[in-house]
């Protein structure tokens, strides 16, 4: 299977102790998925959804780079505000001060906030789910 920087930034978070512990559960894994929320139970939340915005290909004269400055959307969908705020600073904290990390091949550097907003309160059945959007610039190379 080729390398995959969407499924090694995934795997990163899942396995950063500080965002687990602020996350639901889907079966045993921390509620943090590719491109979609997995269940609107209750136990699931809070819980990230990451989205590759801009793949960040480089090219040099050999044609591309192994390094790619990507640019990823992560959606935090809490049951308050105050819980996506706090797992918004913890993932941010995770990819801005830690980003020496090698996880399935893929090496990360810094990351760098780009936008940071509130997504709004949405009402699935009985839930009141606030959503928080993070981009974030992040430099990887594989």
């Amino acid at each position: 299977m080729p390398t995959v920087i969407d499924f090694a930034l995934r795997r990163r978070l899942r396995e950063a102790q500080a965002i687990a512990d602020l996350t639901g559960r889907v079966g045993s894994k921390p509620a943090i998925d590719l491109n979609e929320r997995k269940s609107n139970d209750p136990t699931a939340f809070s819980s990230i959804v990451i989205s590759l915005i801009a793949p960040g290909r480089n090219y040099d004269q050999d044609g591309a780079s192994s390094t790619r400055q990507a640019l990823f959307r992560f959606e935090i969908f809490s049951l308050s505000a105050d819980p996506g705020i706090l797992l918004k600073e913890a993932l941010a904290t995770e990819l801005q001060t830690k980003p020496v990390a090698a996880i399935d091949g893929v090496r990360f550097a810094a990351g760098f906030v780009f936008g940071d907003r509130p997504g709004g309160v949405d009402t699935i059945g009985e839930l009141r789910v606030h959503r928080r959007i993070l981009d974030m610039d992040i430099t990887a190379t594989i």
